[in-house]
């Protein structure tokens, strides 16, 4: 019945106490400050209650006065600019930010996003070319360019200044540019670390507000790119990250973009109550699949106009391209996953022909919820392998694919995903390579997934007061988990299959003092697991449910048990 490791940590109760009173919070919610490494009172305030004067200077980044300088003495000569991103969600709101700045500032500038399926990520010359026909003479690159080294040289050689903002992983020495700015250049440095690659477009686009004496509310207003493309390229949410976020959030809310406000219309979804899960499940992979089916350019003008209407079809126009998204990777998983069984896998590779290139990144994502380990999907075509991979908690994909490069054409990314090429003809090694490499970080009984409980709360103890509170600890992410709670010695007193093909178990949870109704996704097979005079342990994460306009508490079933009275949960201090 269990399906993975459950794991409590340890507070001294005195802790939490403390923190309690000094603040004026619930032990509850002191707990989990604390569990999220805040322990100090101005911490706790600050992680609350996130302010725009709580982020650190823009130059504390490295790079960044450097880069400011070389932009402003570009625009002095006359020079014309090109903001250069990726065709995700994170290059995508990076290349409009740093636009729309340089366009407040009256520079002459122009912006490119290239085609994922005809041009690949990264800086490539044909580009150049285009750009240097145009009179470009600076590119400045966002969330791409650290590995680019021969297409940076040549757009030198040509006589044009490159600026590169980025903050995926480099594989060598950097390129011979004007300016870098790439926190993974700096990893002592730990407070940038894990920005997105708009996180570090925002830093350069806020230097640069202030060296020029543009108005504070101006980079402000930039914020909802910021909080789009931290979420949708799934950092870590702490530190500068969290506060980014969190302003982020408040301006989506306030929908002053006509994008945004028509995309959220088209997805049927009330700004004023937008959350992160809704960012990153709904508006990001329509953002994500103009570039995946068609060209990222779509959402970029999406997010650049002020005309309703045209505002308006785009984003019809990209829940199109997302309906043809969902059916191809479906095509792709079904075939997948009724090939292999990959049970005895570290790592899953695998390979077709003819596979759609612009789903290959969700369709290993949803390889690695499925069996819980690295995933890599590779599209064949001739005699070259173009593929997708992603990583699981403490297994950096990065890394791995470093270990099997021998194999590779090319590579690059991060921990928790990269994108690769290889010849058909290296992948047997390739698979037998990363696999092995994988054998040595973790033994096959770390495969079970492990599951941190934050908390015992039982069904009695809900409330919409409660829910609010937990709110406050929003926006939820890596390192800033939704919490997770576990209920004791509990009756499930009702048990039902729902969704399609009674894939998803919906159930009435019961203790002595209360009753909730619960939702376990996925585990509609496990009906036959519950009985009556039966107790169970139960862990979830507590929500709000919204059915024919009435509001419910809900809990989110992650895993469950028999009830153990004395249940020794795998504890670290």
């Amino acid at each position: 019945m269990r399906r993975a490791e459950w794991d409590y940590i340890q507070i001294d109760d005195k802790d939490i106490n403390g923190l309690a009173e000094a603040v004026g919070l619930s032990p509850l919610i002191a707990r989990l400050l604390l569990l999220r490494g805040v322990k100090r009172p101005d911490h706790a305030i600050a992680y609350l209650h996130p302010q725009f004067k709580h982020l650190l200077p823009p130059d504390n980044l490295p790079g960044v006065a450097e880069a400011t300088a070389q932009i402003i003495d570009a625009a002095a000569a006359g020079d014309r600019f090109l903001v250069y991103g990726d065709y995700d969600v994170d290059g995508i709101t990076s290349t409009v930010l740093l636009y729309s700045i340089l366009t407040a500032a009256g520079f002459d500038v122009g912006y490119y996003v290239p085609n994922r399926l005809s041009e690949g990520y990264g800086l490539n010359s044909a580009i150049i070319d285009k750009a240097f026909e145009r009179g470009i003479g600076t590119i400045i690159t966002v969330d791409c360019g650290t590995s680019d080294h021969a297409a940076v040289e040549y757009a030198r050689s040509l006589g044009m200044k490159v600026i590169i903002t980025d903050h995926h992983t480099p594989i060598c020495r950097p390129p011979e540019a004007e300016a870098i700015i790439n926190p993974r250049l700096n990893p002592g440095d730990e407070r940038f670390l894990s920005l997105a690659g708009v996180g570090v477009a925002f830093r350069l686009a806020w230097g640069l507000s202030q060296a020029l004496g543009l108005p504070e509310e101006l980079i402000r207003s930039q914020l909802d790119l910021v909080c789009l493309g931290t979420i949708a390229d799934i950092v870590p949410l702490s530190g500068e990250n969290r506060t980014l976020a969190s302003l982020g959030m408040e301006v989506i809310r306030d929908c002053s973009r006509s994008g945004i406000r028509e995309l959220l219309s088209v997805c049927r979804l009330e700004p004023a109550v937008i959350d992160e899960r809704q960012l990153a499940f709904i508006l990001a992979p329509r953002l994500n699949a103009a570039g995946r089916m068609d060209n990222a350019l779509w959402s970029a003008r999406l997010l650049l106009t002020e005309n309703r209407r045209e505002a308006y079809a785009i984003a019809r126009k990209l829940e199109i391209f997302n309906a043809k998204r969902r059916n191809e990777v479906e095509a792709v998983l079904a075939e997948i996953v009724g090939a292999h069984d990959y049970s005895d896998k570290q790592v899953i590779v695998a390979a077709g022909t003819g596979w759609h290139k612009g789903v290959l990144g969700i369709a290993a994502c949803r390889l690695t919820e499925l069996y819980g380990r690295p995933a890599i999907v590779i599209s064949m075509d001739g005699g070259e392998g173009h593929g997708s991979a992603r990583g699981v908690e403490g297994m950096d994909i990065l890394k791995l694919m470093d270990a099997a490069s021998a194999h590779l054409l090319r590579y690059g990314g991060h921990a928790a995903a990269a994108g690769l090429t290889l010849a058909v003809s290296a992948l047997s090694d390739f698979n037998e390579t990363i696999n092995r490499a994988a054998l040595e970080v973790r033994s096959a009984a770390a495969l079970r997934p492990r599951l941190r409980i934050d908390a015992v709360l039982q069904p009695h103890e809900f409330s919409f007061a409660l829910l609010n509170e937990l709110e406050h600890l929003s926006p939820f992410g890596p390192e800033a988990e939704r919490p997770v709670f576990i209920a004791r010695n509990v009756a499930v007193t009702e048990a039902f299959a729902v969704g399609k093909c009674g894939s998803h178990l919906k159930m009435r949870v019961a203790c002595d003092e209360g009753v909730a109704e619960a939702i376990a996704f996925g585990r509609g097979a496990d009906i036959s697991s519950f009985k009556k005079g039966v107790k169970y342990d139960i862990v979830y994460t507590l929500e709000e449910n919204v059915w024919q306009n009435r509001k419910s508490l809900q809990m989110n079933v992650q895993d469950y048990d028999l009830h153990q009275k004395n249940r020794e949960f795998t504890c670290c201090e």
